[in-house]
């Protein structure tokens, strides 16, 4: 179109308010990019939802989670049990911020934490170029898990329950409760195995894979006395495809599997004996093949055996368990 000519006034562009949003800048991108939108207070400061609610011990809110840019990027919550998580994805979030070529004061600027990420990055390439031959070459459908069980499980809730239990010692701290079942007034929720024996069925939908200190009523991991498995759970991938990743890991990698619960839901939770070997890299294989994360907390609650599910879903089963995997 011609420019018209003539006395016609044509408006300036400061004379038209603009309703498109502001530019995000690249640390604002990188932020979101690891923590979901942010309603950003200034250009270094926002507020959003912890990505770690799972692990709070008290409702969660929807502004609980500060974000900040300037000095040494980072995450900060309200609740301190997420405060390692956060302090990782921190970590995480500086790396990130360098590889854009943003620059701060940080002592984690260095070359060693560059050489870290990059370490972090070739795992995560092998795991996803390996994912489809874990499902072709370690297939292990349901029903021939169930099949494979060295000992048969028991169908009653009760029996269910029972043989639970035999994953711990006698003498161990073991939580049971509901998500929030944690602080003074759920001292009741961490009892010895022995004492948990005494209920012909379990009170509560949860449970966790650690011991916990005698005398402690918080279900955080400063409280966790050892952690004696590691509950490796998927709500990526059909049942089949997260049966093909325990035998994965019973078989080629050597991880002790003692039990494996249906949880009633869509998942399966694959217990197995808290490996020896450094967990970081687990964890990024693990994350990279479509297994939950949050399972590597040693505080986290997962689903007990021998109870309905408290959201209306199915029975929470045992479907499997081997004797000689127990970790006691």
């Amino acid at each position: 179109m011609k420019q018209p000519t003539g006395d016609l006034e044509l408006p300036h562009e400061e004379s038209r308010p603009s309703t498109a949003e502001p530019r995000k800048t690249k640390g604002q991108v990188v932020a979101e990019r690891l923590v979901g939108e942010v309603g950003w207070e200034t250009e270094t400061v926002g507020l959003c939802s912890c990505p770690f609610q799972d692990f709070h011990t008290h409702v969660s809110g929807r502004k609980d989670c500060r974000v900040h840019l300037d000095g040494a990027p980072n995450f900060h919550c309200v609740h301190e049990s997420c405060k390692e998580h956060l302090a990782a994805l921190s970590q995480e979030f500086r790396t990130q911020l360098l590889e854009v070529g943003l620059g701060f004061t940080c002592p984690e600027t260095s070359l060693q934490s560059r050489q870290a990420y990059r370490r972090q990055e070739q795992s995560r390439q092998r795991a996803r170029k390996s994912a489809p031959l874990i499902q072709r070459d370690y297939a292990w459908t349901l029903q021939k898990l169930k099949l494979d069980s060295p000992v048969d499980v028991p169908g009653a809730p009760t029996g269910q329950y029972q043989r639970f239990l035999d994953l711990f010692a006698e003498d161990d701290i073991v939580w049971i409760g509901e998500r929030y079942s944690s602080g003074i007034r759920h001292l009741g929720s961490f009892r010895t195995a022995s004492d948990w024996r005494a209920f012909e069925a379990s009170i509560a939908n949860y449970t966790c894979p650690s011991t916990f200190i005698p005398g402690e009523y918080r279900r955080s991991n400063d409280c966790v006395k050892q952690r004696r498995y590691l509950v490796v759970e998927s709500d990526k991938l059909s049942r089949d495809e997260t049966c093909a990743v325990f035998r994965w890991l019973k078989e080629a990698c050597d991880w002790g599997l003692a039990a494996v619960v249906d949880t009633g839901g869509k998942s399966l939770h694959g217990w197995f004996r808290s490996p020896d070997e450094d967990l970081e890299e687990a964890k990024i294989v693990l994350g990279e093949l479509g297994c939950d994360t949050k399972m590597f907390t040693p505080s986290q609650p997962v689903r007990i055996p021998g109870i309905m599910r408290e959201d209306g879903g199915g029975m929470q089963k045992l479907i499997y368990f081997d004797p000689a995997e127990v970790n006691v």
